[in-house]
């Protein structure tokens, strides 16, 4: 679970014929290293920043699953997530990624430089390309082109993703095929897997199957550094509870 948005736009249900068959995949299994500083003063331990209670008595987890139905994750969602899923069924082929409009540049983020227009809402886009994490003079000049941050949240066919992985990682996926549908076995095989990022090594390696729904005003952030999440505070006029205690010292 990469990142934060501090102001939703929540509807209940979903507007796709086919929600019957969505699932919601939440990833939380991310070590939080740029912000162990601010955990540690936080909650008293360098823990994961999804599991530490940074806005509200609920930890970032808590919050997502929160905000997520109980069953299959489908009673809220949010509307461009909503605009994503019909993207990609009617382009079962695509993954849709949700794209936000940069407020800055910003080198620490992944960024997607959107192609030719699709469809008639003119908020979806083909994808020409996709860089992570450049440096800040490209990633400047990737904001003047018209660069949309990627916030990691993306809809797409798990058979599609499945056939990409096949393709890019294929002694990764023929393990995990073969591996029986038991926790402890999964685990041993788990162990077996190479590391490796999801966004370096897969998602700008695939491009010409990738789609970016333009998301405004969505006031998103990664909450990767304690810098970010600060910066976030004081777009919603709130002194971070951290802070009082650091003067207090």
């Amino acid at each position: 679970m990469s990142s934060i948005t501090t102001r939703p736009h929540l509807q209940t249900g979903t507007t796709d014929p086919s929600s019957e068959s969505l699932w919601a995949l939440v990833l939380a299994g991310g070590d939080g290293a740029r912000l162990r500083s601010l955990t540690q003063l936080i909650a008293g331990a360098p823990i994961p920043k999804q599991y530490c209670r940074i806005l509200g008595p609920r930890s970032l987890l808590e919050t997502t699953l929160w905000r997520i139905s109980a069953e299959r994750t489908l009673a809220i969602i949010n509307r461009t997530i909503g605009r994503m899923c019909r993207v990609v069924a009617g382009l079962p082929q695509k993954i849709a990624l949700l794209g936000v409009r940069p407020e800055r540049a910003e080198s620490g983020y992944g960024y997607i430089m959107p192609g030719r227009a699709l469809g008639a809402g003119g908020d979806t886009f083909a994808v020409r390309a996709f860089h992570e994490k450049p440096v800040a003079g490209v990633a400047a000049e990737m904001v003047r082109r018209g660069a949309l941050w990627n916030s990691l949240v993306l809809v797409s066919r798990v058979r599609r993703v499945l056939d990409l992985l096949r393709a890019l990682r294929p002694a990764d996926v023929a393990l995990l095929e073969d591996a029986p549908l038991d926790l402890a076995a999964l685990a041993t095989v788990y162990e077996r897997l190479q590391a490796w990022n999801f966004s370096h090594e897969f998602l700008t390696r695939i491009p010409e199957h990738l789609v970016v729904t333009r998301a405004d005003g969505l006031g998103w952030s990664d909450w990767g550094t304690p810098e970010a999440i600060e910066r976030s505070f004081a777009a919603m006029g709130v002194v971070p509870p951290w802070r009082g205690r650091v003067e207090a010292a």
